[in-house]
């Protein structure tokens, strides 16, 4: 009886646990864009593109320019996406593990991340009692 006590409560919390991963509230899941598409760039755009793209965005969303009600958001998507792209080793994680990459390396480090992804498939929601 103790043994099927303690297996109910494992799987309640297997089911109930919320992911450490989830990406409900950021703004690429809500919006449908990554980082390139904010910018309306390509993969293979080089620093000089970013800082174009950026530029003429900045510009355009700026909230002392725009007075739209959703413009101070643009904005800051557009100053997020350019802070990423123009770091080699931000690039780098997004490229290969995409929006969850990155928050994983403001949590774990870089050089964990691939790991972290690794026992995620394996543990999955069981990561999110330790992270």
């Amino acid at each position: 009886m103790i043994r099927r006590n303690q297996s109910t409560c494992r799987s309640l919390v297997w089911r109930n646990a919320p992911s450490a991963f989830s990406e409900e509230n950021s703004w690429s899941t809500e919006t449908g864009l990554g980082l390139y598409e904010v910018l309306g760039l390509n993969k293979k755009a080089t620093d000089t593109e970013i800082r174009r793209a950026y530029r003429r965005l900045a510009l355009e969303y700026h909230p002392d320019r725009n007075k739209e009600v959703d413009a101070a958001r643009k904005f800051r998507r557009v100053q997020y996406a350019q802070k990423v792209l123009l770091d080699p080793h931000k690039r780098q994680i997004y490229d290969k593990f995409g929006r969850r990459g990155l928050k994983l390396a403001d949590r774990v480090g870089e050089k964990n991340v691939p790991f972290v992804l690794y026992m995620d498939t394996i543990w999955g929601r069981c990561l999110a009692a330790i992270l």
